[in-house]
């Protein structure tokens, strides 16, 4: 399911692509960008392709910002009604006609307390719910965790002294990441991410499967795009403007496959206590023992 929004700049209107091996810096001197070519094991990856693969089914409405359209319901100044006429608190991105807007975008690993119906920190459904699978993931995220070391090794420094933070129980362990988002042919509107540990970097791992155009990430300030490839990893700043083009299928099999693993650390997973901690809070809320987001 291809997303609908893209980030409204086209290849074209960018001066630097980026299709080998490269680190691009912004004129401050900070690392804006770096494009590692076919840098993931084969193995590694075909282990996990499945599982990314099976993730397309974890659809979400809830990725307004990314999306480009409008969070409406809950606190918004548009609410969605119930049928029997009463306000929901339900926040869900609809678009300019009404229709609700899904996206193959899936949260895995941990994730930091929200307001609502999750002040608690907590594994993500899939990862408490699909053992069998998340094992598949885990070589990777290792893999890739690894990587960061051996490439951009100060930053990587910094980043493992911030986990080191983080209560066990709410880190992959062996890595320096708490948190994935899983992206099954998604396009994004421009934006900047939020809540990502400020000291570090963010990666993206790509895992491609048959034939499409499109799909670019792009930094519109600095007019710099990269086209990524199976195997491919990126290191990017995520608090930078960025957007990712729309695909189009070229085939008449519409085939194509464009998987996006981001890796990251939730700075508020910081705040967690211990998981029996935090099932004590979910249980004070609920009354028992809550599952996964």
């Amino acid at each position: 399911m291809a997303q609908r929004s893209g980030s409204g700049v086209s290849a074209g209107d960018m001066v630097v692509g980026l299709r080998g091996d490269c680190d691009v810096y912004k004129p401050n001197g900070e690392l804006l960008c770096a494009l590692r070519r076919g840098a993931l094991d084969e193995g590694v990856c075909e282990q996990a392709f499945p599982q990314l693969h099976y993730l397309r089914k974890y659809i979400t409405d809830n990725r307004g910002a990314y999306t480009g359209h409008e969070r409406v319901g809950g606190e918004a100044e548009k609410r969605i009604v119930r049928q029997d006429g009463r306000p929901s608190r339900q926040n869900r991105t609809m678009d300019d006609s009404g229709n609700v807007v899904y996206v193959a975008s899936a949260v895995v690993g941990y994730y930091d307390r929200q307001g609502g119906r999750f002040p608690f920190c907590r594994q993500t459904a899939f990862t408490k719910n699909e053992v069998g699978r998340w094992r598949d993931v885990v070589p990777l995220v290792e893999h890739v965790s690894a990587t960061y070391e051996r490439v951009f090794p100060g930053q990587n420094l910094t980043q493992r002294k911030f986990v080191k933070s983080i209560a066990e129980d709410f880190k992959i362990p062996n890595t320096v990441f708490t948190t994935l988002t899983v992206n099954n042919n998604v396009c994004g509107t421009v934006h900047r991410d939020k809540g990502d540990y400020k000291g570090g970097l963010g990666m993206i791992s790509y895992h491609c499967r048959g034939s499409y155009a499109g799909g670019e990430l792009v930094f519109p300030q600095y007019k710099v795009f990269a086209e990524c490839g199976d195997r491919d990893l990126l290191f990017f700043n995520p608090h930078e403007w960025h957007g990712v083009n729309p695909m189009r299928q070229t085939t008449p099999e519409q085939d194509g496959v464009r998987i996006s693993v981001v890796y990251y650390v939730r700075e508020k997973m910081a705040e967690c206590g211990s998981a029996l901690e935090e099932a004590a809070r979910a249980k004070e809320k609920y009354g028992a023992l809550d599952g996964g987001a």
